[in-house]
């Protein structure tokens, strides 16, 4: 667990109440949530997807910690239904399905990938793999209309 594992690696003592905790956390997400609004930014509340997902909150975390599959599941929804409400024309209207493409995004996305999907990276030559991106990725622009150019700028 998180708590054996600072105990072990930093030295907090055995009967140290861990601060990666539920009502820590509870407490956390709501602060970031009130300073977005306070800012007037969006603010996805992450914590409340969790506890609101059907399976219950435990079933998220692969080590209590951390997401597992299901978990980040729950992340990229709640990312994504902020990014529809808050930025409806940055949302999924914009894509055709294919959310890794070759370029990492289909070429019409308005949230083009900067860098290649890590899944795409060729451990044995970053640069050629990162030369490659680049050069499809000038290509697939230099294709657009140049409507669709103007809308990116």
């Amino acid at each position: 667990s998180w708590h054996r594992h600072c105990v072990g690696r930093f030295g907090a003592t055995a009967d140290t109440e861990p601060n990666r905790n539920f009502t820590t956390t509870a407490l956390y997400a709501a602060a970031c949530v009130r300073v977005a609004a306070r800012l007037d930014v969006p603010a996805v509340d992450i914590h409340a997807a969790f506890v609101e997902h059907a399976d219950g909150y435990a079933s998220l975390f692969s080590d209590g910690l951390h997401p597992n599959a299901a978990g980040n599941d729950v992340i990229f929804r709640a990312v994504l239904g902020a990014i529809d409400a808050h930025f409806p024309e940055l949302g999924r209207s914009y894509y055709d399905g294919s959310w890794h493409s070759q370029l990492g995004a289909p070429a019409r996305s308005k949230l083009p990938m900067d860098y290649p999907d890590h899944k795409a990276i060729d451990a044995d030559d970053f640069a050629g793999t990162f030369r490659r991106y680049a050069e499809a990725a000038a290509a697939a622009h230099e294709q657009q209309p140049e409507s669709e150019c103007a809308d990116r700028a």
